[in-house]
């Protein structure tokens, strides 16, 4: 873990580095507030999803590097093993998606099928991509075209 991942949990002792770690493999990052990175402090960091924390910083991700970071983090997932909640999220965004619904509205969905679980669009495609890559299915119906990455905040 990086010194900023210790220094978020020093000052969260209710969470684990088990449950920072499942946080940052479906789509968070940690942000410094003042923009150092150097500044570890626990009350300057707070954790936000990727694209909200790229948008802050005035990056434009494009298609290949979501990708890129939705797969390095999907494959760190499928490392520690999918737990059985986690493939029948994936199961469902993946069919989902497959059937032509926008990220947002797969998020929305899933909510209402799993209330227990706080889903949303990172959450949903994050879920989608390692259920693919465990089943050995295309990644292809993810991403159908660059448009639909832009939509997800």
């Amino acid at each position: 873990m990086k010194s900023s991942h210790i220094a978020w949990l020093r000052d969260r002792t209710h969470r684990t580095k088990e449950w920072l770690q499942s946080k940052l493999d479906e789509g968070f990052d940690l942000h410094h507030i003042d923009g150092n990175p150097e500044n570890n402090d626990p009350s300057n960091i707070v954790l936000l999803e990727i694209y909200d924390h790229q948008m802050l910083h005035g990056v434009e991700m494009s298609q290949s590097s979501c990708e890129a970071v939705i797969a390095s983090r999907a494959s760190a997932a499928l490392r520690r093993g999918l737990s059985e909640d986690r493939r029948m999220l994936g199961r469902r965004s993946y069919e989902l998606r497959s059937h032509g619904h926008k990220w947002e509205d797969v998020a929305a969905m899933l909510r209402q099928e799993f209330p227990d679980r706080k889903t949303n669009a990172s959450v949903a495609y994050s879920s989608a991509w390692a259920y693919a890559e465990d089943e050995g299915v295309s990644t292809e119906v993810l991403f159908p075209s660059k448009k639909a990455l832009r939509i997800i905040r």
